[in-house]
């Protein structure tokens, strides 16, 4: 019985034991760290942040990760708590007006939420050497405010807040002075140049005194911090040299402008400004995100950067900043294009050599003859069409017009008689790189051929029906057709290296008009006609007396002796 309550017993406590293969859950991960005061720091007075109380007192601060809710850190100096304990706010800590004794300590702080506990420390050292009554100002340390400094840009000027450190000081006030051209303050300051900036304030006892919005204006001061005892003496006071400078420098694109249209990938961009000679200035393009281009700005305000983009629509962002920090920023819009402006000539057609004759110019002013150009152009609506003739190589702009808003236009070119082999240029210059635009080739004839009939002649009777024809030609090129008609027949032919033209006519019988007609290589015609007659039967006679197979005797015929046989 006993034996068998013992095994009971035995296995009862093995069953509490075990864990029967339950998990234990795992502790949370938890930090603690000191930002105030730094391990290995030395401490002097100039750390007191209590100058109403004795010794040095300082704030200690930090932050823990990883406790539950409703954890609390303890502080402890030495190893011996403090008595000191609060909660953690949003994972942060802070202990005000510390006393540290003079020597080498261990600042230690303890958080735990009752499930766990974790610490930091900091050595740490307080010289308590004597250290001379001083006020400096510690914000701004001195050097060119710009606009970031600006704590209120909406108002004029530049709004900060102005801290001034003292060190072994009690009681008395601080004022601030500020010298600076046109500025009129609230009288003179009692040491410092200038005059007082806003109202002055008691000594903080924390041993900075803050001024909060302070007023700076534009240019260079002189800030300076006054310390006045109770008794009303000034006894010590401090200046920063200061460069207010919160107006942003003025930046613009010169060229190309925005919404320009651009016929090359690579080229300079010209931009205009008013910031410091040798300030950097940055272009990028929306196509090349990250790969900016750069140059310095110029003693005359300019930046030629030089720049390489794809084509297509895009945005350039040209950026810079002053001496003094301040930034700047411009845009503009552009299309790359490497077509350029396109341009087609509708009239005349282009692909040819083109004649201008007599019959598709207009007379003008003197010798001279004019055509209508007309065409269009792409992608440069309301450019300048500039026409350009060359004749013999020397080349001459005839003139410009404006393309209309859908890119067409017309332009009324003047030529001269003999111009041949001669080109007309046609180019847009319409924001983009010109192109080499189309070019025509062509000769302007407007002298009319001549025509002459070598034979037959006018009014020439012709007595066989087939006949040699023969003419004579000027300004006939040769190999010209000549068309030669009768009433009988048409025949072509061909204009020798002498100018004429030989050929065989079959004619009709009677009166009847020849015509022969033909055109230059220009275009223009010549025309020649003659009046002839075809009689293949010559005059017919008729005798009536004697008759037909007579006999003359002397009975029927007179002597005369007169008429030799």
């Amino acid at each position: 019985m006993f034996r068998n309550l013992g095994i009971a017993v035995v296995f009862a406590l093995v069953a509490s034991a075990c864990s029967c293969g339950k998990t234990e859950p795992t502790p949370p991960i938890t930090s603690v760290a000191l930002s105030q005061p730094a391990d290995g720091a030395t401490l002097t007075m100039r750390d007191d942040v209590a100058n109403d109380v004795e010794g040095l007192q300082v704030n200690v601060r930090g932050s823990a990760t990883g406790f539950a809710a409703g954890a609390t850190a303890a502080l402890a100096l030495d190893g011996t708590e403090t008595g000191q304990s609060i909660g953690l706010t949003d994972g942060s800590f802070s202990f005000a007006a510390v006393t540290i004794p003079a020597g080498a300590h261990v600042v230690a702080v303890t958080v735990g939420d009752g499930a766990v506990t974790n610490q930091a420390s900091a050595s740490v050292v307080f010289d308590d050497s004597p250290l001379p009554d001083s006020i400096e100002i510690a914000a701004p340390l001195g050097g060119t405010l710009n606009a970031k400094a600006d704590l209120d840009p909406e108002q004029e000027a530049l709004q900060t807040d102005v801290s001034v450190n003292s060190v072994m000081l009690t009681g008395g006030t601080v004022r601030l002075c500020l010298a600076a051209e046109g500025f009129v303050g609230n009288g003179d300051c009692k040491q410092a140049q200038g005059q007082v900036l806003g109202e002055p304030a008691a000594l903080s006892t924390s041993g900075t005194t803050t001024f909060v919005g302070v007023t700076l204006p534009e240019g260079d001061l002189a800030l300076t911090a006054e310390y006045e005892a109770e008794n009303g003496e000034v006894l010590l006071s401090q200046t920063v040299p200061l460069v207010v400078d919160t107006i942003a420098p003025t930046l613009e694109f010169v060229s190309p402008r925005s919404g320009e249209m651009v016929g090359a990938q690579a080229f300079d961009v010209v931009l205009q400004t008013d910031a410091e000679a040798n300030q950097r200035v940055t272009i990028e393009s929306s196509t090349k995100p990250g790969e900016p281009f750069y140059d310095n700005v110029g003693a005359d305000g300019s930046a030629v950067v030089f720049v390489s983009l794809e084509p297509g629509v895009q945005e350039l962002t040209a950026s810079l900043t002053d001496k003094a920090g301040n930034p700047a920023t411009a845009s503009i819009q552009l299309t790359v294009d490497l077509a350029g402006c396109l341009v087609e000539l509708t009239a005349p057609p282009t692909g040819a050599h083109f004649y201008f004759n007599l019959a598709n110019t207009t007379a003008a002013e003197g010798s001279l003859r004019t055509y209508t150009l007309s065409g269009s152009t792409e992608n440069c609506a309301g450019g300048t069409v500039r026409v350009t003739k060359t004749v013999d190589s020397v080349s001459a702009e005839l003139g410009s017009v404006i393309a209309a808003e859908d890119g067409s236009f017309s332009f009324v070119a003047a030529l001269a008689d003999g111009e041949n082999n001669a080109t007309l240029n046609v180019k847009v210059e319409g924001g983009l790189a010109p192109n080499d635009g189309v070019t025509l080739v062509y000769t302007a004839d407007f002298t009319p051929p001549v025509i002459s009939f070598a034979a037959p002649a006018e009014g020439q009777l012709i007595t066989q029906q087939t006949t040699p024809v023969k003419l004579g030609t000027e300004g006939l090129e040769e190999g010209a057709a000549v068309v030669i008609e009768s009433p009988e027949q048409t025949v072509t032919s061909h204009v020798t290296a002498g100018g004429e033209v030989v050929t065989v006519l079959s004619l009709a019988l009677g009166p009847q008009t020849l015509t022969a007609s033909a055109s230059d290589r220009a275009g223009n015609p010549a025309s020649r006609s003659i009046g002839v007659t075809v009689d293949v039967q010559g005059c017919d006679v008729e005798v009536s007396e004697p008759g037909l197979n007579a006999v003359f005797n002397l009975a029927n015929a007179i002597v005369d002796d007169s008429v030799s046989p």
